[in-house]
């Protein structure tokens, strides 16, 4: 395991305990500044509390603060899952399914997410 791994696995334990005991209802986190300026809503608008009531099994109200998030985390954990464990397989897995076509279909995406939550409250 490289430092870079051992690091990126210390963020993530880090993360999911300051998520995981502190309400972003409650706890002043720091606001979306794009909001803050536009009015409109980000991509990732409502991802800390989303990410907060994932860690307390609340999967529904998770998905109606931002629908988005949980399919995003599912693709990258399997990536990253399939980066560790997949060996030979990876160079092909990564080729069709983290590849350029899929970075061109998740910038689609996010994009359709970002205009249907603000134009037609998606």
């Amino acid at each position: 395991m490289n430092r870079t791994n051992i690091f990126l696995g210390i963020g993530v334990i880090v993360s999911i305990l300051i998520y995981g005991l502190l309400d972003p209802q409650e706890f002043p986190f720091p606001k979306c500044p794009f909001r803050s300026i536009t009015g409109w809503m980000c991509p990732g608008c409502g991802s800390q509390r989303a990410i907060h009531q994932l860690l307390h099994g609340q999967f529904g109200a998770a998905f109606q603060l931002n629908a988005l998030l949980i399919p995003a985390f599912v693709y990258a954990l399997a990536g990253y899952s399939f980066s560790l464990f997949s060996g030979k397989y990876w160079p092909a897995i990564r080729k069709r399914w983290y590849g350029s076509r899929a970075a061109w279909a998740s910038l689609i995406i996010i994009l359709a997410f970002w205009l249907g939550r603000n134009l037609w409250h998606i």
